[in-house]
């Protein structure tokens, strides 16, 4: 998929604004890193792993961090960080068992 994105040039559009916040690699891992972490509090990680690939892959790898580098940072902000709070997803389970346990009293 990534290569697909650089050889029909679409990967240059959707990196640009990455591609000038990102100069070095330690600065590519934790913006991959807290970037995934935010997707991962919305989405589950493995879908968001994808899409974090096939974009920012690239970016990191021209400023010099390795791909399993890449692979590091999102694994563990998506997969460890995000995951073990999993704030937002338990907050809208308990906001829907809030509402039926307030319909059924009513």
């Amino acid at each position: 998929m990534s290569r697909t994105l650089t050889v029909t040039g679409i990967n240059d559009a959707m990196i640009s604004p990455f591609a000038r916040l990102i100069k070095t690699p330690a600065l590519a891992y934790w913006t991959i890193g807290i970037v995934m972490m935010v997707i991962s509090w919305f989405f589950w990680p493995s879908p968001a792993v994808a899409l974090m690939g096939a974009v920012l892959l690239p970016v990191a790898v021209r400023v010099g961090l390795p791909a399993l580098g890449v692979a590091v940072a999102m694994n563990l902000f998506g997969h460890g960080i995000a995951l073990s709070g999993d704030f937002v997803i338990q907050l809208l389970q308990n906001l829907r068992l809030m509402q039926q346990a307030y319909l059924s009293v009513r």
